[in-house]
């Protein structure tokens, strides 16, 4: 194989490599059936590099409600288990959405989740946890 070629193989390792550690991490949203308010929610996280993560979350309902929530727990994994970095929090009131963002900076060469609880109020209270997948900061 001509060097040409290997450098190509490679490069074309490399960006596969990156392009599935790096950058948006699938999102899990959900879409409850049973609830009564509670419409959608989901979580994402972004590794933006020099250890920095974008954090994002929303909560929806299917009509303006008393008190809608969503909670964002920054978790990274140890080797056996995720533990809980630090949770950051959005209410509206008299609202059908909430939404929250923020960038977080972190050691790298750790894998990071996201874990949303999101909670809707009116009258009655419903509730649901979303996830992402692990990212790799860097």
């Amino acid at each position: 194989m001509s060097q040409k070629k290997k450098v190509l193989v490679v490069l074309f390792a490399v960006m596969v490599l990156l392009a599935s550690t790096v950058g948006l991490v699938g999102a899990f949203d959900v879409e409850p059936q049973a609830f009564t308010y509670l419409s959608t929610s989901g979580v994402t996280l972004e590794a933006l590099g020099s250890g920095n993560l974008r954090l994002k979350g929303f909560t929806t309902a299917s009509m303006n409600v008393s008190k809608i929530e969503v909670h964002l727990t920054l978790q990274r994994y140890n080797g056996s288990s995720w533990d809980n970095l630090g949770t950051y929090s959005n209410t509206e009131y008299n609202a059908s959405r909430v939404d929250h963002s923020l960038v977080a900076t972190v050691p790298t060469g750790y894998y990071y989740r996201l874990r949303g609880y999101h909670v809707v109020y009116n009258g009655i209270t419903e509730s649901t946890v979303s996830y992402t997948s692990a990212t790799l900061a860097y």
